[in-house]
Formats: C-alpha cells, sequence, structure tokens
C-alpha cells in the first residue's frame, strides 16, 4: 500500500511569519508572476510548513480571490493560463501540504475547459483540488 509523501520540515517561526505577511503582495502583484511565479512558490513553500489552522485559513482566503489579470506563457509556450488559475493552484499546493484549510466547493466542481494541446499538459482547478481537499482531510 503507498505511504503518505512526509510533510515539509517546519521552517523557522520568523520565516513562516515573514511569509504570511508577504502572501498578500506575491499573489496580487503582476512582477511576481515572471519566472513562472517564483516568489510566490518560494512564499507558499515556507509558509506551508506551518501545519497550522491559522496559515490554513490565510491560504483558503487566497483562494477566493483573482490574481494579477496576466497570461503566462506555461511549458515552454505549449500552453497559456491566466495568472489567477496558475496562482490559486500553487496555493492549492500550498494548502495541501499545510494540511489545514478548506477547499472552495466551486473549485472540486470547477468544469474542464482545457482544449487538448499535443503536450497533454493540463492547469486545471479541479483535480488539484480534489488533491488538496484528499491531503487535507
Amino acid at each position: 500500500m503507498p505511504t503518505e509523501p512526509p510533510r515539509p520540515v517546519q521552517a523557522p517561526a520568523a520565516a513562516i511569519s515573514a511569509g504570511r505577511d508577504r502572501l498578500d503582495a506575491v499573489y496580487d502583484v503582476v512582477k511576481i508572476y515572471d519566472r513562472h511565479a517564483e516568489e510566490l512558490r518560494i512564499t507558499l513553500r515556507t509558509v506551508a510548513t506551518a501545519h497550522d489552522r491559522a496559515t490554513g485559513e490565510r491560504l483558503s482566503a487566497l483562494l477566493h480571490r483573482s490574481g494579477p489579470r496576466l497570461d503566462m506563457p506555461l511549458f515552454g509556450g505549449v500552453l497559456t493560463q491566466s495568472a489567477t488559475v496558475v496562482g490559486r493552484g500553487y496555493v492549492l499546493w500550498g494548502l495541501a501540504y499545510n494540511g489545514r484549510g478548506r477547499v472552495p466547493a466551486a473549485l472540486l466542481a470547477a468544469p474542464w475547459l482545457a482544449t487538448r494541446n499535443d503536450a497533454e499538459k493540463y492547469v486545471e482547478p479541479a483535480p488539484l483540488a480534489m488533491w488538496a481537499a484528499a491531503r487535507i482531510g
């Protein structure tokens, strides 16, 4: 039977606190989405190690917001996706690894809208939302 992957080791409390303070800025600012939202991913990677309810609530709240109005090329330009969808995907990842929080029902029920692409790469909210909800339990 497969085993649960280990949760990330908790970052220092000061780093988690600083990351929580930066969440709004790294989620909303267009410039942050350069380099495939690297700064958002790094911040979420740190914050997700808190494994606590407050962080889960903070991340869950981000899922109800729109990100910047920006289309991002992904997978070498094979696919273009909105920064909101990409940002929510990263936040769902952070929520899953934090292990606390709520996944909005609308993301769980989101219809599959992607058209087929040659690379078979897709960024759809429902599968990631289902995975995050399963990790949270």
